[in-house]
């Protein structure tokens, strides 16, 4: 049996908003952690990039879940 992964668990709000009907979308992404670090996104699809490029690799200060 192999053994398991560790788990890592991460958590980002996520706030999506438009100035006016009919705008573009903006996005914006904070790490919920002590750097509370901020992304800024032109658009959804940039936004999931970053998000699936995040669980793939592990991120200063974030430990495996026990």
């Amino acid at each position: 049996m192999m053994p398991a992964k560790p788990v890592i668990y991460k958590s980002f709000l996520i706030r999506i908003w438009s100035d006016e009907p009919q705008r573009k979308r903006r996005v914006m992404v904070t790490r919920i952690n002590e750097s509370g670090e901020q992304y800024y996104f032109a658009n959804l699809d940039d936004l999931m990039i970053f998000l699936l490029e995040e669980m793939d690799s592990p991120s200063k200060g974030e430990l495996p879940m026990d």
